[in-house]
């Protein structure tokens, strides 16, 4: 079952490649990251093409998450289409990559 956090501010957001880039080198911006953010100290987590910020600290955000546990870690997950950013101003707006990616590129 989703949970859901309404009107909260970020306070940490990062990203890394979790493919490779064809070759060695080329954009970046096609390639699968993984995104993390905090809500205070709690990490939530997705994966999106590219490694664009999807949410500021100045922005206000709703989304919902569901949590799954591996090997005793519990992980946090994004459900990327719930995601309301609302900048400083109050708008909303949407950053990012929203395509799907159906496939992971095999590394070389």
């Amino acid at each position: 079952m989703d949970k859901k956090l309404e009107n909260v501010k970020i306070t940490d957001y990062s990203t890394y490649a979790v493919e490779r880039r064809k070759g060695g080198s080329g954009d970046s911006a096609k390639i699968l990251h993984s995104h993390s953010f905090k809500v205070g100290d709690i990490e939530y987590t997705f994966l999106a093409k590219g490694h664009t910020q999807w949410i500021f600290k100045t922005d206000t955000v709703t989304f919902e998450y569901y949590t799954n546990e591996v090997k005793g870690r519990v992980y946090n997950n994004l459900v990327k289409s719930s995601l309301v950013t609302k900048d400083k101003n109050g708008e909303t707006v949407i950053r990012g990559d929203r395509s799907y990616k159906r496939i992971l590129r095999q590394p070389s």
